[in-house]
């Protein structure tokens, strides 16, 4: 199923006033007193702001110098074959009639129209509408609004100026500086959607100064230089005015902060010195609470802790070589981070996929999707801030090695490792000879009062064996547009979890936003020892069914066992009816899954990796179902396809103990065959 499709099915209605009040009605229940005031003040200076259309000329600087973002000494030159090679494919993609970009295709649009195209129904966003008065929350003409931020970002001109400068290519200088200056023409202030969201702006903001770096901003026309310094204070502008704050203060809040520390940092004539150190206060303030303490992202995702991560590499890099180091407990804070990530990365480089991922990034080596974006970014750190522990044991070269240096591939290291505040178990280790990684989420819904980035994945686990993905979250797919997509991606039945009555765990209110939210407990520990394991509840089914759910994960020397149990809250809850049980496990799409009564095999083409043991227990298997909706993931952004998923449930009625086991499978041994030639052995 294709996003174009997708949104075809969706139809092209405008966003009915039902929608937009359902969507505040949501939005504000999620709020305390000093947000309402604070959304209260924010929405009268929306009024104002819409009365001053002043156009560039209010933002007009002169002439003067630009600010940008230099590489390392030396980088450029010193640049590997492969990533020379990599960003020069992307620089193709730049510069050809259709470049792709979150699945999606240019084509048709030239010039300014190209930037408020919406690729997958080839209408436009509203151009000359106040950026505040276009709701693309609820728009059901057109696609996400992702799609048209995605290009506006401008980070495919990132690799293009890469290569422009190692090769002194003047036209490929010459069709970044001009990209820019369209965009200029395109998107005066404040019209048009591309000035709606101030993540959008911070992003945009990193790949102008990125540009100018590589190119020079030297050799930046004088009248196209006076366009980029009045472009570039009207974003600063804008950052300044409209602060993401309170339920809105996640990874968004961290991109506008380091885009102002960034451009007052780059360019003090700019005057914004004290935005640029009030920005600098807040990051170094904000770095405890989108980390916790043992590193593990608030939001819940790996992929928006590494993006996280970025920006504030970035800031600490800018602040090091400007003489105004930040604090060193922001460093430390950092490796922190690092630790939490090092720990859930394979040694292919792969991480389990939680919660959300939209293919955020700050700095581009390419346009389309980079499955190894994390373990990039973990590298940088190790690099940055000289901790080869931290290293990924795959390192593939990147653009944000010309800033940060190259890492060089870490070792990884066995054991169980527990994360509490975080709340994730991690269980590493070699089982029938195969490198094993599996982890359990015991830990908090998300980030803040709408957890906007989390899953109702309480208590679900990840596997990894031999570097493959096997046990995998569902993933994103959409966002705005994505609407009942949206919700059945984040919801507990396309999670490897349990779940009661096709209920989620905790309540959908929007799609960034939860209403009633399940909440975990950590009940024991072991980590040391041949078995080791960990037992957490969530009370997820409590307000529903009188129910805890506890979940007890062993890992051995076969696999690992699985434990669920329900209790009863009370003994009301012990006589009422008992609910339809599901335990799922759903399998990436790349293996293929046989079953046999209870019992179900994973392999990888022909070779078997996984048994999965029901005993007891009925077996269904699901493949691209839409009633009920099961057997989904999404691989990238704006991607759905089918996957094997195993739904395990009770025949007794009335049981409350289940249990499965997880068995790995060891490889085939070679034998001899009837003609001295090898074969395999069957597992």
């Amino acid at each position: 199923m294709s996003a174009a499709a997708h949104m075809t099915a969706a139809g092209v209605a405008r966003p009915s006033r039902l929608d937009r009040a359902t969507w505040y009605y949501r939005r504000l229940r999620a709020m305390d007193g000093a947000e309402v005031a604070h959304r209260l003040g924010e929405a009268v200076k929306r009024r104002v702001s819409r009365l001053e259309r002043a156009g560039w000329a209010a933002f007009d600087r002169g002439d003067g110098p630009l600010p940008a973002l230099t590489p390392l000494d030396g980088a450029l030159a010193a640049m590997p074959p492969g990533l020379l090679a990599a960003l020069r494919d992307a620089a193709r993609s730049a510069t050809s009639e259709g470049m792709s970009l979150l699945g999606q295709t240019w084509r048709g649009a030239r010039g300014t129209a190209r930037f408020h195209l919406d690729p997958p129904t080839g209408g436009y966003w509203p151009r000359e509408a106040y950026c505040f008065d276009i709701d693309y929350r609820t728009e059901r003409r057109l696609g996400d609004v992702k799609y048209v931020w995605e290009l506006n970002r401008l980070q495919y001109l990132q690799p293009a100026a890469a290569v422009a400068a190692h090769d002194g290519n003047e036209a490929l200088a010459g069709f970044c500086l001009s990209e820019i200056e369209t965009w200029i023409e395109a998107n005066p202030p404040f019209l048009g959607v591309n000035w709606a969201s101030g993540i959008e702006l911070a992003l945009r903001v990193v790949s102008i100064l990125v540009v100018l770096g590589f190119i020079g901003p030297e050799r930046v026309p004088q009248a196209l230089r006076r366009k980029i310094r009045s472009c570039l204070a009207a974003h600063a502008y804008w950052l300044a005015r409209y602060p993401s704050r309170h339920s809105s203060a996640n990874n968004h809040l961290v991109a506008e902060a380091g885009a102002l520390f960034l451009l007052g940092t780059l360019w003090p004539e700019l005057g914004i010195f004290g935005e640029a150190e009030a920005a600098r206060a807040l990051l170094t303030q904000q770095v405890e609470h989108q980390f916790h303490a043992d590193g593990v992202g608030a939001e819940q995702s790996p992929t928006y802790a590494a993006f996280t991560l970025e920006w504030y590499l970035l800031c600490l890099a800018v602040g090091e070589r400007s003489g105004r180091p930040f604090a060193e407990s922001v460093g430390e804070r950092l490796a922190a981070a690092g630790t939490f990530l090092r720990a859930i990365t394979d040694e292919g480089g792969h991480l389990p996929r939680i919660g959300d991922d939209d293919e955020g990034r700050v700095l581009a080596t390419a346009p389309w999707p980079d499955a190894n974006y994390a373990s990039s970014v973990l590298g940088a750190l190790a690099a940055f801030r000289n901790k080869p522990e931290l290293a990924p044991p795959v390192v593939r070269p990147a653009l944000r090695d010309l800033y940060f240096g190259p890492a060089a591939p870490g070792v990884g290291r066995e054991g169980a490792l527990h994360f509490s505040q975080g709340g994730y178990s991690v269980f590493r280790r070699t089982i029938a000879g195969r490198r094993t990684l599996m982890a359990m989420d015991h830990g908090p819904l998300g980030h803040l009062s709408i957890a906007a980035h989390g899953h109702a994945d309480a208590l679900a686990v990840w596997l990894h064996i031999d570097d493959q993905p096997v046990l995998v979250d569902a993933g994103t797919y959409l966002y705005h547009s994505g609407r009942e997509w949206r919700d059945r991606l984040r919801g507990t039945a396309l999670h490897n979890t349990l779940t009661l009555d096709e209920r989620d765990q905790s309540r959908v209110a929007g799609p960034f936003n939860w209403g009633q939210r399940a909440k975990c407990n950590l009940i024991a520990w072991k980590g040391d020892g041949e078995e080791t394991y960990v037992r957490a509840g969530h009370d997820g089914y409590l307000a529903s069914h009188g129910l805890m759910h506890e979940r007890h994960l062993v890992a051995h020397g076969r696999g690992f066992t699985l434990h669920d149990i329900l209790r009863a809250a009370s003994s009301e809850a012990e006589t009422e009816p008992c609910p339809f049980v599901e335990i799922s496990f759903l399998i990436h799409p790349d293996l293929d899954v046989r079953t046999d009564g209870a019992n179900a095999i994973v392999l990888r083409g022909e070779e078997p990796l996984l048994r999965i043991v029901g005993g007891e227990l009925g077996l269904e298997m699901f493949k691209g179902s839409t009633n009920p909706a099961r057997g989904w993931y999404s691989d990238h952004f704006g991607s759905i396809r089918p996957a094997p998923q195993l739904v395990f449930h009770p025949s007794d009625a009335s049981a409350r103990r289940f249990a499965i086991e997880i068995e790995v499978l060891p490889r085939r041994a070679p034998r001899q065959g009837a003609a001295g030639r090898e074969t395999e052995a069957p597992a």
